[in-house]
């Protein structure tokens, strides 16, 4: 004991171990109370992942849907009001209706187009917006083979303009013509290009005898026992001279040919016609015609002895027809797809029979005494007198003025000019290969 507390030090060591001891002790006691703190803490997550496990998704679920309703409902509350305070500023179904409909109409009126009023003149037709414009070519005539028509399309193609033009030499024939009036100044006298060939009677200069097989087409012809059924298609023939006795026309059937007969032509006995163009300058009488396919035209008068049957036909009479009472008891004259036209003035007709939608035109003062219609119309030009005494009520009869005779009866007045307007319809889709096309689109 003595060692220990003697003066070397050993007071001060023990001191020191006594510091450090009491330092271990509260470092412990803080590390308790720090981990203590921590433990806390994640038991408290730790609960409230435990809560939502247990009450599950629903919850929040139900609170996201509840807060989109709301908006919902708020923003289709404004859009009301706004459109009932502002509906300038809002573009309704109406207004979508009438922006299709108009681009409709613009595509249909670039693409196609269409001429309501067309004079034989240099012209320029506008539609609203510049999307069509059509200009037609140095002025031209209706006696010309062509008419020559240049159409120039104006629209937008993706950023730029585009400008594409086509030009059509339009074949007269394709020309649906229709007179609104005014006076033809032209010197056509009473040749037709439309509706029948001209009826040129004058017989060309230096034309020669027709050979034994016709090869020589146009050519005259004097002895009337030629063998007509001889004569190839598509060929002219001038009889010079008068055709009579029982000499038949029917070698001509299906042939397509065309027959000028300069003097008078009677026929003693039935005769059947198709497919021939038949021009007589002179008197003309028959026993029996049945006629199909063929064009007529009888320069002077016409005596329909018995019944005659006009199938598909054209047949003009410049001179007098008449019918005898013989004809009366059967269909007279009768009509089947076919326009006959009274040109001379006092014809007397017993009866006609008209047929799916036949046509019957009087431009001079006629009198028919029987008329059997079950389809049809009668065309009288404006102040004839037309006297059909019996059976008229079912008929369908128009008043025409000259240029509306002439244009439904007769058709387009060929041979020098005239100052006529007219309407024309193009119909695209019968255009021949007759037609050029020149089509140019820019860059």
């Amino acid at each position: 004991m003595k060692q220990l507390t003697n003066e070397r030090g050993y007071t001060l060591l023990l001191t020191l171990v006594i510091a450090v001891l009491i330092v271990g002790f509260i470092s412990l006691l803080l590390a308790g109370t720090l981990t203590q703190q921590t433990q806390v803490e994640k038991t408290d997550h730790n609960f409230v992942a435990d809560d939502v496990a247990e009450m599950g998704m629903e919850y929040y679920r139900a609170d996201i849907l509840n807060k989109y309703v709301i908006t919902a409902k708020e923003v289709k509350t404004a859009i009301q009001d706004a459109i009932t305070t502002n509906p300038e500023k809002y573009v309704t179904a109406t207004q979508v209706q009438q922006l299709e409909q108009e681009k409709e109409e613009a595509g249909i009126n670039s693409l196609r187009g269409y001429i309501e009023a067309y004079t034989l003149s240099n012209h320029l037709v506008e539609k609203d917006k510049s999307e069509f414009q059509l200009y037609s070519v140095p002025k031209t005539s209706l006696a010309s083979n062509a008419v020559q028509v240049k159409i120039e399309l104006k629209g937008n193609y993706l950023e730029a303009v585009q400008l594409s033009t086509l030009s059509l030499l339009l074949p007269i024939n394709l020309v649906n013509t229709n007179f609104n009036g005014g006076s033809g100044n032209g010197s056509g006298g009473n040749s037709y290009d439309q509706l029948f060939p001209t009826p040129d009677f004058q017989l060309p200069e230096n034309i020669s005898a027709c050979d034994d097989a016709f090869s020589n087409s146009p050519c005259k012809i004097y002895d009337t026992k030629v063998n007509l059924s001889t004569i190839p298609d598509d060929t002219v023939v001038y009889f010079v001279g008068n055709l009579s006795a029982n000499q038949t026309l029917m070698g001509l059937d299906g042939r397509n040919g065309t027959l000028y007969l300069l003097g008078n032509l009677d026929i003693q006995n039935s005769t059947n016609i198709e497919n021939v163009n038949v021009f007589i300058q002179g008197e003309s009488s028959y026993n029996h015609l049945e006629a199909k396919n063929a064009k007529f035209y009888y320069g002077d008068d016409l005596d329909f002895k018995i019944e005659t049957t006009f199938t598909n036909s054209i047949i003009r009479i410049a001179g007098t027809a008449v019918q005898g009472s013989n004809s009366h008891g059967n269909k007279g004259i009768e009509l089947d797809h076919s326009t006959l036209s009274f040109e001379g003035a006092n014809n007397t007709i017993s009866k006609i029979t008209m047929n799916h939608n036949a046509k019957v035109c009087v431009a001079n003062n006629t009198t028919i005494d029987v008329i059997d219609h079950s389809s049809g119309t009668i065309y009288v030009k404006e102040g004839v007198t037309f006297s059909p005494s019996t059976h008229l009520s079912k008929n369908y009869v128009q008043v025409l003025s000259d240029a509306e005779f002439t244009s439904t009866c007769i058709g387009t007045p060929s041979g020098g000019s005239t100052s006529v307007k007219t309407d024309i319809n193009v119909n695209l889709e019968n255009i021949t290969n007759d037609v050029e096309y020149d089509i140019q689109t820019p860059e």
